[in-house]
């Protein structure tokens, strides 16, 4: 009998090369183990095979035996501690893997990959979680009574250099800023919890509820912890890791004068409202303090408005019994002082047409794809739109207001400008009737080596 035949059975006897898997979890301050986490390993392959699923023992200490050959994501989730936002990445095939993801705040894990004597391929995997910070409080209004439904902005002190496109408030001295972390709301109680902040300074204000005011009256302010109305008078919040810190508001009150008009419009048919808005012209929050009013007589009044720079900005739209379907006509948008007495004013609106423009790359600059998307402050907000081959597009109609364009697509900056004049800090609707927007894309900057 041939030898291969002999050798046949016994080579198919022989057992595979073994895989593990394993590491240990632990508190990146105390550096004690942390049990009963969920450890995730999830094939990297985009095979669509089902992930597997351990948990750490009262060492923390976890183990995945024989899974097959390949590389892995692995990832750790435990109450009370932040996770990374992706994962570790492992190698089971020969092909040690360097890659590894942690957040901002977090320790990156230590991977250790080798084959044992044995021949088994081994990968071992150290991660340090933060515990995270936690802020609660009650909110009640200026007589000690809880507020329900109240919003809730947590807001962290990051510095300046970090500031990017979303809301936030620079603080004296120019080195730092508030920026936007997270939002909650107040419940039937008026107490609220927010959780998973990372260890840094921050700072709570309470405001009036989206959408329906409930028992927030016209004369409350959004109010900073402890007691404040104006972000540089609050007081921050030092959260270490794993912290609880309580935060208690009592909404202030605060009187305002009254800002009344007339609206001019040119002849309209059939049954039509406008919508009056009135917006701080440095908006800090994401729920901004927005007195607004409905009227289909023309005439408009807005009751406590507290001084300060505003956008005053209305809307004339015909309903449909879908509201996708009603049309903005006519608009206006005006800067407006509001000082401690009583403000009346007429304000002319003009027909709304549709926003429209170019997109053209910096000289020397390759031509990618990209796609524009407008966001305002008022008024219904249209689809993403690509311009066509020669770079036209349009916006569409959009309602009054401060509107600001965004260039997806290619994480360049974009100039934008109408006219003779750059736009930096978002253009008013409603535009003249011939201008146009004009949208320079420059080059991708060379990343710097990391």
């Amino acid at each position: 009998m041939p030898l291969r035949c002999l050798l046949l059975p016994l080579l198919l006897t022989l057992p595979a090369a073994a895989q593990i898997v394993d590491g240990t979890v632990a508190d990146a301050v105390t550096g004690k183990p942390i049990p009963g986490a969920r450890i995730k390993l999830k094939p990297s392959d985009r095979s669509g095979a089902d992930p597997l699923y351990t948990k750490t023992d009262a060492e923390g200490r976890f183990r995945f035996l024989q899974p097959p050959v390949g590389s892995y994501q692995v990832t750790p989730d435990a109450i009370g501690y932040l996770a990374p936002p992706c994962c570790a990445l492992v190698s089971l095939n020969g092909h040690p893997s360097r890659a590894t993801f942690a957040s901002p705040g977090q320790p990156f894990p230590k991977i250790t990959e080798a084959r044992d004597p044995d021949g088994t391929s081994h990968a071992s995997v150290e991660f340090l979680l933060t515990a995270y910070a936690v802020i609660t409080g009650v909110i009640t209004d200026p007589n000690g009574v809880p507020l329900p439904g109240a919003e809730i902005e947590i807001q962290q002190k990051v510095p300046a250099k970090a500031a990017r496109s979303y809301p936030s408030h620079p603080l004296p001295g120019g080195e730092f800023i508030l920026a936007q972390r997270s939002m909650t709301r107040a419940d039937d109680r008026g107490q609220f919890r927010v959780a998973h902040l990372e260890p840094g300074a921050y700072y709570v204000v309470a405001n009036r509820p989206q959408g329906i005011p409930g028992n927030w009256e016209p004369s409350y302010r959004p109010t900073y912890y402890p007691a404040a109305t104006d972000p540089d008078a609050a007081k921050a919040l030092n959260l270490a890791a794993g912290a609880t810190v309580a935060a208690d508001i009592r909404i202030l009150r605060q009187t305002g004068a009254r800002v009344s008009g007339r609206l001019i419009q040119p002849p309209i048919q059939g049954t039509a409202m406008t919508l009056v808005t009135l917006l701080p012209e440095r908006n800090y929050l994401v729920n901004a303090d927005r007195p607004f009013t409905n009227t289909s007589t023309g005439q408009f009044e807005l009751a406590a408005v507290p001084p300060g720079r505003y956008i005053l900005a209305a809307t004339t739209i015909i309903p449909s019994v879908s509201p996708w379907d009603s049309k903005s006509v006519f608009g206006a948008t005006q800067v407006i002082e509001v000082a401690d007495h009583d403000l009346i004013l007429d304000i002319p609106l003009r027909r709304l047409n549709e926003v429209t423009g170019t997109v053209k790359f910096a000289e020397g600059c390759k031509s990618t794809p990209v796609r524009l998307h407008a966001t305002t402050q008022t008024g219904r907000l249209p689809d993403e739109v690509t311009p066509n081959a020669e770079g036209a597009f349009s916006l569409g109609t959009l309602g009054a207001g401060r509107t600001i364009l965004y260039v997806q697509g290619v994480g360049i900056p974009a100039s934008v400008r109408i006219g003779n004049r750059e736009v930096k800090e978002g253009f008013d609707i409603p535009l003249a009737d011939d201008e146009k927007l004009e949208v320079t894309i420059s080059c991708p900057q060379a990343r710097r080596p990391q």
